[in-house]
């Protein structure tokens, strides 16, 4: 589906809806591949429960999800990014998926938490694609215990990192990363991606340990410069305290 979509450089909503020119006659009904899927990755399961078995899960099969999200990197990586010279530029987002699981079935790892804006719960995966042609170069699926940073990381080093060890910093000169407000924490811009060697495009979000703000009343002691919206464009500097390390802020 990631590929088909690219290949048209449209959404879901306009590649599946009924002027669509894609022809979807004879594809199974969301509910039947769901279920497809989902026997198959509980056939283990079953497997050993009737066979009077109790192994860890520590101890069972790669799951089906983590099979499938590494087959999928590796595939990408190679045709995408291996070799190839230049600045590559990244736009990183996630996708809510909603799932219903009242039963409390195992995730096989995976993290099952609320949607807040949707009010649903379910999973949540990080996806890594090329600004210009939406083609996916690597998904993450956010694992119990995970953050959006940590996904953020585990992205950029399975994309560019080295042979090195987790303390090493990836590579990532020549790399533009585009995300939106929610992505951008201390640790994560200052603690990772800068000391990298990345450039950053995007959206900030109003929050008291960023230097700057806009739309707010700020109570006395708050240090933050509220920025204006309206007037001519303004490159507006700062520093700031990191890990005891100053740091230049900016804002445009």
């Amino acid at each position: 589906t990631n590929c088909l979509l690219a290949a048209y450089n449209t959404s879901c909503s306009a590649a599946f809806c009924k002027d669509s020119d894609l022809k979807t006659d004879g594809v199974m009904q969301g509910n039947e591949w769901k279920k497809v899927w989902y026997d198959i990755a509980t056939v283990y399961n079953e497997k050993n429960t009737a066979n009077g078995l109790n192994i860890p899960s520590s101890r069972r099969p790669t799951p089906l999800w983590l099979r499938l999200q590494t087959a999928f990197n590796e595939t990408t990586r190679e045709l995408f990014i291996e070799g190839r010279p230049g600045k590559i530029q990244i736009a990183l987002d996630d996708e809510k998926e909603h799932y219903s699981n009242a039963s409390g079935k195992s995730t096989k790892g995976l993290k099952y938490t609320q949607h807040v804006r949707d009010n649903k719960k379910g999973f949540i995966q990080h996806t890594a694609a090329s600004s210009f042609l939406s083609v996916i170069y690597c998904i993450c699926w956010e694992l119990v215990g995970d953050s959006t940073t940590s996904c953020y990381k585990r992205i950029m080093n399975f994309l560019f990192g080295n042979a090195d060890g987790e303390n090493i910093l990836p590579d990532l000169r020549n790399v533009e990363v585009n995300s939106d407000r929610a992505y951008w924490t201390m640790a994560l811009v200052y603690g990772f991606l800068l000391p990298a060697g990345a450039a950053i495009h995007g959206t900030l979000k109003r929050a008291f340990n960023w230097p700057f703000t806009f739309d707010q009343v700020l109570s006395k002691g708050d240090k933050r410069t509220v920025v204006s919206k309206f007037g001519p464009p303004l490159l507006c500097l700062k520093k700031l305290v990191y890990n005891g390390v100053k740091e230049k802020a900016w804002v445009i």
